[in-house]
Formats: structure tokens, C-alpha cells, sequence
């Protein structure tokens, strides 16, 4: 036999058996007791823990993120956060605003705290301070905190967040999101979604300078560590989420 011809042959039986076992598939969401079962299995038969699992799982839905910590306590809890977490932190230390004084308290544990916080997304470098200190001067009248998404901040930039965080002129915040190719924009384009900002790429440098109050976004609040960010009551609209999530969807199915 030759080899492209049995290579023919495993992909239509690859394909065959997929298509058998599509059939079979039970949608289990949001059968919360099909979904004990599950989570009774993966717990090892941990009734307590497989209810806290399913009980999530059934209120959260197939779209919502589920994740397992360690507990601090010794118990076993659930709790529900009606936001998004981002997998990446602050910029430096020096925008801590929380005082914790604990001198066991590991660097991971020092956290920002923003109540009510302005959020501006640019999926491109800010080097320079002038790009920042328009918005800046605009977000300080305001009283709100400033909390600035981009794919990276240049030092430059970085020393006049910091000189009017320090200064108590604006509490703010800074995350960079590296660039390593699309994937990236995509990420900063899902947050500019969320939090209702106006995405600024690249391409558009002269529009930072230019960028008012509404092309900011905002959420209830935002609480920042070293290694991820907590988005909680993101002021995007249900609407283009939804449109974003259903892009996204398609975009799976098609890769």
C-alpha cells in the first residue's frame, strides 16, 4: 500500500470516529447534578468539594472561568467575582497604595487598589512622557484614579506616572502587555471591550495625545498585584461584550 494512500485512510478514520463520538456528546451545562457527578470524579469522591464545584460551575455558565486556589483558611469556599482577571501586574511597586506592613508579606502580596478607576488601553509603546500627561492633566481633575493598559511604558512616561502617584496628584496605575506578536493586541483589544475604553493601536500615536475623558473606559474597581490584575464591575457594554465573545468563539472554531 502506498503511503499517501494510508495516510488517506487514517484521516477518514480519525474523521469517522470523531463524527461517532460528536453524537454521543451530553451537554451537561447547567445540569448542576450531572455536573456534581463530573466534579465527584475529578475531587476523588470529595462530596464537599464537588458541590462547591458544581454549584460554580452551574452559576458561572460554559463561558465563565472557573479557578481552583488554595484556600487561606481551612476550609473549602467559593467565591464569585463579576469581573475578568488579567494574567498580567503592575509595572513597579511604586504604584502600591494598599500599606501593608507585615514584614513576612511576600512582594506578590503588595497590591494597588483603585476605586472607580479611568481605563485607557493603547496597544502600542508610550516612550515618552508627553503622550501621557494630556490624559493625565484631564483624569486629575476628575478626582478618579487612572489605570493604563499599553504594550509597553517607557521610562520616560513611567517617571511621570509615578512622580504624581507619589505626589498624591493622581493615583494611578500601569500594566504593560509585551508585545509578541498579535495575540497581544487581541488581549489589550478584549480589555478596551470590557471596560468600554477606546482601543488605541499603533497606528494612532497623535490620538493619545488627543485622547479625552471619553475615550476612557472604567470598572467598579481594579485591585493590581506583581503577577495579575482584578477587573470588578467593567463598565463595557453587554452588547459589544457579547458581539466580542461570539467574534472570539469563531475564531476558535475556525483554528
Amino acid at each position: 500500500m502506498h503511503p499517501i494512500d494510508l495516510k488517506a485512510g487514517m484521516n477518514a478514520a480519525a474523521q469517522a470516529l470523531s463524527d461517532e463520538l460528536s453524537k454521543m456528546v451530553k451537554h451537561i451545562y447547567p445540569c448542576k447534578s450531572d455536573l456534581f457527578h463530573v466534579a465527584m470524579v475529578s475531587t476523588n469522591y470529595d462530596e464537599k468539594l464537588a458541590d462547591i464545584i458544581s454549584s460554580g460551575l452551574a452559576e458561572l455558565g460554559k463561558d465563565g472561568d472557573f479557578v481552583l486556589d488554595e484556600s487561606s483558611t481551612n476550609e473549602s469556599y467559593m467565591q464569585i467575582l463579576h469581573g475578568a482577571i488579567v494574567d498580567r501586574g503592575f509595572v513597579t511597586p511604586q504604584f502600591v497604595n494598599n500599606n501593608i506592613t507585615n514584614s513576612y508579606s511576600h512582594y506578590n502580596d503588595y497590591r494597588v487598589d483603585l476605586k472607580r478607576p479611568y481605563v485607557m488601553v493603547v496597544g502600542s509603546k508610550i516612550l515618552s512622557a508627553k503622550y501621557v500627561v494630556p490624559i493625565v492633566e484631564q483624569v486629575k481633575k476628575t478626582g478618579r484614579p487612572l489605570l493604563i493598559f499599553s504594550a509597553e511604558l517607557g521610562e520616560e512616561a513611567l517617571s511621570n506616572l509615578v512622580y504624581n502617584n507619589k505626589k498624591k496628584l493622581l493615583e494611578c496605575c500601569a500594566v504593560n502587555v509585551p508585545w509578541q506578536g498579535g495575540e497581544e493586541i487581541e488581549f489589550l483589544k478584549d480589555i478596551a471591550v470590557l471596560t468600554g475604553a477606546t482601543f488605541i493601536d499603533n497606528t494612532m500615536m497623535k490620538s493619545i495625545m488627543n485622547a479625552n475623558l471619553d475615550s476612557l473606559g472604567g470598572c467598579a474597581s481594579a485591585n493590581i498585584t506583581a503577577e495579575r490584575t482584578q477587573l470588578t464591575g467593567a463598565y463595557g457594554s453587554k452588547k459589544q461584550i457579547e458581539q466580542r465573545i461570539t467574534q472570539l468563539k469563531k475564531y476558535l472554531e475556525d483554528h
